[in-house]
């Protein structure tokens, strides 16, 4: 668990001056700076000036936009401080002129700066001021009027990092001022600080230990106990959640344990925690407990006895109530295998896709004739990558596609192929030509577009007429048919169409797989080695790989060592295990 902190930090020191000759001349500024400042005789001019800047001042009403492409080529920076005034006001009214003067005014700068970098290509430094919209302190009070612009600020330094943004949260004092000039000069490497009666702090991201017991555990004291679990100790205040110690629970026999490594945040759970969600629905209602938490990633760390499909050790994602918390206990239904995503993108994924998706594992005939029994009219199709290329890459075996068609046919469902990576490039009609599988509806993509991005799909006619005009379902996108994307694709298609493309990928691939595999065996080191025309995966270990659970189970670190040492040679593979290889040749 980790915290944003404000810590203590030297004021920044100007550049090749010493203490003394800063305090027998402060006018060491220099050049000319936009300020925008709430009243023309602000003491942020007075300040800057006597530094020995040159101040284009604005107030709240003037054309930044204009002043901006008068002076953008010859300013040093442009200096935001619209927001130095506290409001003190609650009113709705008030709030909205807060807004005005702060974020608006701020997202409008920031259009004109990146309009005239565009023409002229200088970028002035940006610096946004605040007015104690952060606590730094304990007891500091917090103006909320002009605290948007610190989620604004990092918005813009992602968008626009030419500007090198930065934020500074003031306490109003002549001796922060002073220690904003400093900063002003010195331009570090901060991007978000805060000044107290000239005091600098600097936001720090540091792990949080609430107590004791778990800064124990972290530094690895066997005695200590790592389990803890979020608690709003007061509703409706959120200064009272604190960390507590949590018991190890028992299991059921279809349960597992998850060692949490993140959780989504809930909007539920932020209802319950101000206390806006409704007592009625906390009662009896698995995921509306007071305890926080909805959903989650992480690893396996135990099982019940009745759970075949799971082991210990397997990165998972999950829904689990009360996963705000070190370890979290849920249904092994609720649990599904992590597909190689980070554990923040795997704990956001949406409640309703899991409640309405049933995964099962790749070539299991039947995992998936169980499905149907226990759904039976339920399933709408199964979406399969015919060759699975996002977790390696394993392959088919014999008949398993062909099960899919019949079984899908048998309950009415549709069978869809995922063929994005595998489309034109395993054949001209991609695996469904290659493995003789004719699929109801196709999705395709890389290829299709030659190098540009697009996606497509396609299938039978009588389920294509569903569509818009001809049918009910609309369906647009932005660069849906866009003409370049759309010719790339075309001239690429074309050109593997008419040559041997497909013969000599097929020959260059057999050639890798082979030698692959004597290698392997001449350095004794266990791989299974897997092969379909220019696709290609290894995964070090010495059992058969057909699903993602025998993937899990591959040497990941053999793995790392195998990339960084191809690397070193000038050979770039995917730096991940759960990545197909493919390789492309030039004519």
């Amino acid at each position: 668990m980790f915290e944003y902190a404000w810590e203590r930090s030297p004021v920044a020191e100007r550049p090749s001056e010493t203490r003394e000759a800063r305090q027998e001349d402060t006018a060491t500024l220099g050049g000319r700076w936009l300020v925008l400042v709430p009243d023309d005789d602000h003491a942020l001019v007075t300040t800057l000036s006597r530094g020995g800047a040159d101040c284009v001042v604005a107030t709240p009403g003037d054309d930044v936009r204009k002043l901006v492409r008068e002076n953008s080529s010859t300013l040093k920076g442009v200096i935001h401080a619209w927001g130095l005034e506290k409001s003190g006001e609650t009113e709705p009214g008030a709030r909205w002129s807060g807004q005005q003067t702060g974020a608006l005014s701020l997202m409008h700068l920031v259009q004109a700066l990146a309009s005239s970098a565009d023409d002229s290509g200088h970028s002035p430094a940006l610096w946004v001021l605040t007015n104690q919209t952060q606590a730094v302190a304990d007891q500091d009070p917090i103006d909320v009027a002009h605290s948007t612009m610190w989620g604004m600020r990092r918005v813009v330094a992602n968008e626009h990092p030419q500007l090198s943004a930065r934020i500074v949260d003031v306490d109003g004092t002549m001796e922060s001022l002073a220690a904003l000039a400093s900063e002003l000069e010195a331009d570090p490497n901060e991007d978000e600080i805060a000044f107290r009666q000239g005091t600098r702090f600097v936001h720090r991201l540091r792990r949080y230990a609430p107590d004791d017991g778990i800064a124990a555990a972290q530094k690895g004291d066997a005695t200590a106990t790592a389990r803890r679990e979020l608690k709003v100790n007061k509703t409706g205040d959120l200064n009272s959640m604190t960390w507590v110690r949590a018991p190890k629970l028992e299991i059921g026999e279809h349960e597992v344990e998850i060692e949490v490594h993140a959780t989504a945040l809930n909007f539920k759970d932020v209802m319950k925690a101000t206390g806006l969600f409704p007592p009625r629905l906390i009662e009896g209602n698995l995921w509306s407990r007071e305890t926080l938490g909805m959903e989650c990633a992480g690893r396996i760390t135990r099982i019940g006895s009745k759970v075949t499909h799971l082991k210990p050790g397997y990165d998972v994602m999950a829904l689990a109530p009360r996963s705000f918390a070190s370890h979290a206990i849920t249904h092994a239904a609720l649990v599904v295998a992590n597909p190689g995503l980070g554990p923040a993108e795997a704990a956001g994924v949406p409640v309703a896709f899991t409640q309405h998706t049933i995964v099962l594992p790749f070539n299991d005939t039947d995992a998936v004739k169980a499905a149907f029994a226990a759904n039976q009219n339920h399933i709408a199709g199964i979406i399969v990558e015919p060759v699975p290329g996002n977790a390696g890459l394993y392959l088919p075996k014999p008949g398993y596609l062909e099960f899919l068609r019949e079984i899908t046919k048998a309950n009415g469902a549709l069978l869809i192929f995922d063929e994005v990576m595998t489309g034109f490039r395993l054949a001209k009609g991609g695996a469904q030509e290659r493995f003789g599988i004719a699929p109801d509806l196709s999705c395709f993509g890389k290829v299709i577009g030659g190098g540009l991005p697009v996606g497509a799909f396609g299938g039978a006619a009588e389920i294509m007429d569903y569509l818009a005009p001809v049918g009910p379902v609309y369906q647009a996108g932005t660069l849906s048919g866009n003409p370049i994307a759309m010719a790339a694709g075309l001239a690429a298609l074309e050109e593997l169409v008419s040559s041997d493309a497909y013969s000599k990928l097929e020959t260059l691939g057999a050639q890798l797989e082979s030698e692959m595999k004597q290698v392997a065996k001449a350095a004794g080191i266990p791989v299974q080695f897997h092969r379909c025309g220019s696709m290609f995966c290894g995964y070090f270990t010495e059992k058969p790989v057909h699903n993602l659970a025998d993937a899990m189970e591959s040497d990941r670190e053999r793995f790392k060592k195998y990339f960084h040492g191809m690397l070193a040679e000038c050979i770039y593979f995917a730096p991940s295990q759960f990545e197909a290889g493919r390789f492309f040749f030039q004519r």
